[in-house]
């Protein structure tokens, strides 16, 4: 794992976590210029919301789960 010297906004690094932007770009399949940004976090959940409708979850809930994750991310910056 390469860690990048910029200033990582992802929830997880947040959180504490040793988890650079990139590897969320990476894992989510977003766009590079979103890393070390404040919006990569609206970005991750809004991927992790259409994986989770896609994989089966109730649209409501998956909607519910992705506002939860943002006002998380939201608090954190």
């Amino acid at each position: 794992m390469t860690i990048s010297s910029r200033k990582n906004h992802n929830i997880f690094a947040k959180r504490g976590a040793d988890i650079d932007d990139m590897e969320v770009v990476e894992q989510f399949g977003l766009d590079p210029a979103l890393a070390y940004t404040h919006e990569i976090n609206a970005a991750a959940a809004d991927a992790q919301m259409k994986d989770n409708i896609a994989n089966g979850m109730d649209e409501k809930e998956a909607k519910r789960v992705r506002d939860n994750i943002v006002r998380a991310a939201t608090r954190l910056m």
